[in-house]
């Protein structure tokens, strides 16, 4: 599993998280671009490190057939998005490791859910996405973008410590352009509350 250090900061980090974040922000538009790519009628829809559900309630908001799974390493943020999107399907889970029992999708949404896993466990993570993603499937990916060496012990909002790691935008190029990913449209937003002066919010929308 995911560092433990980060899965009890998480489980703290449920309602706050849903409290602060919950309402209208800059990444609605990249949700909105998401869903616009996804050309199937009742898709099915993969909120991968789905948190306290914000992202599904958006994503059900702009593609309202969806059949949409969320998976998240704590139990409290699952039940906490079981309340707030009682229309999706939660459950505890690896996001590098997706259950088996979960089918193919047509679109996967993984939103800074890299930024608290290694390098290696990234790659492992966006290679298991191109595995479980139908022919023409929609791969949403972002990650704060910096030198890989200013990952950092961090405190989060509960006050409890987890563990932030940095990405280079060129390498997670590479890796979605070797699976055979065609990047169909990106994002970039300045965020300097990461305490790092050269790190951007970053997103890649990617087509199988």
């Amino acid at each position: 599993m995911i560092e433990d250090e980060n899965q009890v900061s998480w489980n703290a980090l449920a309602k706050i998280y849903l409290d602060k974040f919950g309402g209208e922000n800059q990444y609605n538009e990249w949700i909105q671009s998401f869903c616009s790519k996804i050309s199937a009628s009742q898709p099915k829809i993969l909120d991968l490190g789905c948190g306290p559900g914000i992202n599904a309630k958006k994503i059900l908001e702009y593609c309202p057939d969806a059949q949409l799974t969320g998976i998240d390493f704590a139990p409290s943020m699952v039940e906490t998005a079981r309340e707030h999107v009682p229309d999706a399907y939660f459950q505890v889970g690896d996001i590098r490791n997706i259950p088996r029992h979960l089918q193919l999708f047509d679109g996967i949404f993984a939103s800074f859910s890299i930024p608290y896993i290694n390098a290696d466990d990234a790659e492992k993570m966006i290679l298991e996405c191109r595995t479980r993603l139908k022919r023409g499937g929609v791969f949403f990916l972002s990650f704060i973008e910096s030198d890989e060496n200013h990952s950092k012990k961090v405190s989060n909002s509960a006050g409890l410590p987890m563990t932030l790691h940095y990405y280079d935008a060129e390498w997670i190029k590479s890796i979605l352009t070797d699976l055979s990913f065609d990047i169909i449209d990106s994002f970039q937003h300045f965020e300097p509350s990461y305490g790092n002066d050269s790190s951007r919010l970053c997103a890649f929308i990617s087509r199988t």
